[in-house]
Formats: C-alpha cells, sequence, structure tokens
C-alpha cells in the first residue's frame, strides 16, 4: 500500500497489510501543510521475496505528524537479509506507542534525507533477533530522538548511532 499526500486525519485502522512486491505500508508526501495521519492496530507483514526491504516507509514533510499505536510490523523469518529495518522513516514527526517488531534486525532506522525526521517512541519491543532498536543515521542532528521504555528483548541495545558509533 503506497499512500501521497494523505491530508488532515486520513490513515490506516485495524488492518492487516501483506507485502506482494514491495513495502508492505508507504506513507509518503509533502502535505504543505500539517497533516495528521493515524496508523492504528496495524501489522503488517512481508513477502518471503522481499526481505530486506522495510516493514514500512515514511517520508512526509517536517510539519506532519505519523500517529503509531499497537501495530506489530513482522518480516518472514527466512530467507534472512541482513541489516533489514522494520520501518525507515525519512521525513515528518513519527509518534509510536506500543509498537512490536519481528523478524527483522533493527526496529527504526531514522535517515536525514533532508525532510526534517523526528522519532518519539515509548513501549517499543522487538524479538530476540533485533540488534537495535533504534539505528540513527549519521547526519542526524542532536535531539531528533526521543525514546522511553524500551525493551530490546535480547538485543542488549536500544540506540545505535552512526554518527558517533555509540550504542546504548
Amino acid at each position: 500500500v503506497k499512500t501521497t499526500d494523505l491530508q488532515h486525519t486520513g490513515g490506516f485502522r485495524r488492518v492487516k497489510i501483506f507485502g506482494g512486491g514491495s513495502v508492505p505500508l508507504w506513507l509518503e508526501g509533502g502535505t504543505g501543510g500539517a497533516a495528521y495521519i493515524a496508523v492504528h492496530d496495524v501489522e503488517t507483514f512481508n513477502h518471503p521475496a522481499m526481505c530486506g526491504s522495510p516493514g514500512m516507509l515514511i517520508d512526509y514533510d517536517g510539519s506532519s505528524i505519523v500517529d503509531m499505536e499497537r501495530c506489530v510490523i513482522q518480516a518472514p523469518p527466512t530467507p534472512h537479509v541482513p541489516n533489514s529495518p522494520a520501518i525507515l522513516h525519512a521525513g515528518g514527526l513519527l509518534n509510536a506507542r506500543s509498537i512490536h517488531f519481528e523478524g527483522f534486525d533493527f526496529g527504526f532506522q531514522v535517515r536525514n534525507q533532508g525532510r526534517d525526521p523526528r522519532l518519539n517512541a515509548e513501549c517499543i519491543t522487538g524479538n530476540p533477533q533485533l540488534y537495535s532498536v533504534v539505528v540513527i543515521d549519521a547526519a542526524m542532528q542532536p535531539g531528533k530522538v526521543a525514546l522511553r521504555h524500551v525493551w530490546p528483548c535480547g538485543a542488549g541495545r536500544a540506540l545505535w548511532n552512526l554518527a558517533t558509533g555509540a550504542e546504548q
């Protein structure tokens, strides 16, 4: 499912999305103004042939909010592709609460591509294979990522900052 320029209160609620040949859920656009995009009680499943692709890709302008609650982002266990993010976040504010990742190496990968990505995450869990809950791109400015109540579930680290090499 790929969307462009969802306006105002568009979004997804109580659905399951199965990726067939691309990223299961791809949200992108520049609204020209603030938008609130709800992604609540959503489960995404990557197709086995798409392992290594994100379960979600978010790239909105900096004035938009993608609000995620009670979502599960899953990839099939095989074939496994290293360094795969469950959510690739490249623009806008992502407010995420009660999210679970399954079958990916990383939870969120926050990548600065000039669209001011910000992440506010709370109550995040992941499968035991999760290497890091959040990976921050080297070009990210300080203060753009906030984490609270994050359980790596065996990963041993919540945050990996590519600019500093710090793993926390």
